[in-house]
């Protein structure tokens, strides 16, 4: 099993961390395309992205709290992780990242605005 891990910001633009957000937003594409190459070469080799909010106990805290984003605890994201992996899941997406998510879906300039704001 290949885990990486992202951030529910790759699914947004974030203009507080523009090259944080774009670095996972690779890593996101990075994991989407290897999991195909692997899938195709009939290797026998899982990839799993853990895609976390933002983590209490990460120095993005203190960035982001005046902004209100909800955090998750670092015991909460693990449990959720093991879970996927013990379920053989491709991509966790817990918390406030399933939130992210769906915005940069459906309405990604409106949530960029709102956290230039913030």
């Amino acid at each position: 099993m290949i885990v990486t891990v992202s951030s529910g910001l790759s699914y947004v633009t974030s203009p507080v961390h523009p090259v944080y957000s774009a670095t996972k937003a690779g890593v996101h594409m990075f994991t989407d395309a290897l999991r195909i190459q692997l899938k195709k070469s009939r290797k026998n080799i899982h990839v799993m992205e853990l895609v976390p909010p933002l983590v209490a106990e990460t120095n993005l805290l203190s960035d982001m709290q005046s902004g209100g984003i909800p955090s998750m605890s670092l015991e909460t994201l693990v449990k959720h992780g093991i879970q996927g992996m013990e379920h053989n899941k491709k991509r966790i997406v817990p918390g406030f990242s399933k939130f992210l998510r769906f915005a940069g879906k459906y309405f990604p300039d409106a949530l960029s605005n709102a956290m230039a704001r913030g």
